[in-house]
């Protein structure tokens, strides 16, 4: 796809043809989109509900790059189709003629379907298919210049390497890092790449540092939702984060506050360090059939009437700057962005960790309680809609090892250990 050509704000509304690519083995499969932000194709995989022979890979560990190969915004626009057709037609139409495309560059197709006599080889062919040759011979010099532009080398090339496990390496990290370029400037060419990642890859960008549930005490906690975003996925967004702890010794984590009272939390945050105990976050990671909407903001702002709460210690840890009539701005080497109104609250982490097991919410829900501004109620008062709590086990002698599991599939938690303040309140810059 020409991505250099697209509204990177506005694809996201569309829909169009996309790639499932197993790089190191040369396998691909392809699909359609009605709209792409609707349909998160990792969460069929995380289902278990795939093509067989894809399923398959993705439950053996293999990880994979998604790619949109085609954006279908106006299809008057441009001379694809010799017959008219609808749009359902005019879809599987181009996700045909990318499996006769990507076939031709030698990858072996994941999809099953495509051994059926209406769309085999043969039925494929863009002499059978309902579109201009003109058009098919544009769409491939698109792919040669994508795949030039991630991976250095033309498909033939790199269909013939002999190391394209190295060379997939070396575009993930080119991949985990856009977060860290400026955003306005940002390779647009993997703007809508996602790595469809192991827990393997996570473990590794957290360092390889790793904890049990049986280490830590959890008799009381935060638990918050984790997902991947429009060109902002988990995977990225942890690699950002744990180098903005390298950096800075701690990172700012946004959450909604919808069912958290940061005041009232607060003060049960000091009282366990006041006894020695360490406050974490529990992160649990869920995929989705969909892809969050709302556009993301910058959160820099910490006014005047947030300082007045903060301690000398605090402020000497945050090392914010300084700014007129009392107020300090985030440094400009930690991130704090978010979709929502006038003011965000945020987390403040100074470590990460992979956890050994993975959490069972609806056995949580048995052993735990939600602290609310006016006393405690159960989890799942108000649904699980609201993504943040802070939790108490309602029985010391609750047994976790109901809630917490050893992990199947890709399925992962991690945990972030909090520096006070704890939460911060940061708003939008001139609004």
């Amino acid at each position: 796809m020409s991505m250099n050509t697209e509204s990177m704000d506005d694809i996201k509304y569309f829909g169009g043809i996309y790639a499932i690519m197993n790089i190191p083995e040369w396998k691909v499969y392809v699909g359609k989109a009605k709209t792409f932000n609707e349909r998160d194709h990792a969460f069929e995989l995380d289902k278990g509900i795939d093509s067989r022979k894809l399923q398959r890979d993705y439950d053996s560990g293999v990880e994979f790059i998604y790619m949109v190969l085609y954006i279908k915004k106006d299809l008057a626009d441009e001379q694809i189709f010799i017959r008219d057709k609808n749009d359902y037609d005019q879809l599987n139409e181009l996700e045909q003629m990318y499996m006769t495309l990507l076939e031709e560059f030698g990858f072996d197709l994941y999809n099953e379907q495509c051994n059926n006599y209406e769309i085999s080889s043969q039925n494929r062919s863009i002499e059978n298919l309902n579109i201009k040759k003109s058009f098919y011979e544009k769409k491939k010099m698109d792919f040669i210049d994508d795949i030039r532009e991630r991976f250095k080398m033309n498909p033939e090339e790199l269909s013939k390497h002999d190391r394209r496990k190295e060379v997939f390496e070396n575009y993930v990290k080119k991949y985990l890092d856009k977060n860290n370029q400026d955003k306005c400037n940002q390779d647009k060419s993997l703007y809508w790449d996602r790595i469809i990642f192991n827990r393997q890859r996570i473990q590794r960008i957290l360092y390889d540092k790793s904890i049990s549930i049986k280490e830590i005490d959890i008799k009381e906690m935060f638990i918050s939702i984790a997902g991947n975003y429009v060109g902002d996925n988990i995977d990225q967004i942890l690699n950002y984060e744990r180098k903005t702890i390298d950096e800075n010794g701690y990172c700012l984590w946004t959450f909604s506050a919808n069912s958290v009272s940061a005041e009232t939390v607060k003060q049960l945050c000091k009282e366990r360090q006041e006894q020695e105990k360490d406050v974490y976050v529990l992160f649990i990671f869920t995929t989705s059939n969909s892809y969050a909407k709302k556009n993301a903001f910058k959160y820099n702002i910490l006014r005047k009437k947030y300082v007045s709460k903060l301690s000398g210690q605090d402020m000497e840890f945050l090392k914010f700057d300084q700014m007129s009539y009392g107020h300090f701005s985030v440094p400009d080497g930690i991130d704090c962005t978010a979709s929502g109104g006038k003011n965000v609250k945020a987390f403040v982490i100074s470590e990460l960790y992979l956890l050994d097991e993975v959490c069972d919410k609806n056995e949580l829900e048995q052993g735990y309680v939600a602290v609310r501004e006016n006393g405690v109620q159960e989890i799942k008062a108000g649904g699980w809609q609201r993504s943040t709590h802070y939790v108490m086990c309602k029985d010391e002698n609750f047994d976790n090892n109901r809630a917490f599991k050893a992990p199947t599939r890709r399925e992962f938690c991690f945990l972030g250990k909090l520096a006070s303040p704890y939460i911060l309140t940061l708003e939008r810059e001139n609004v």
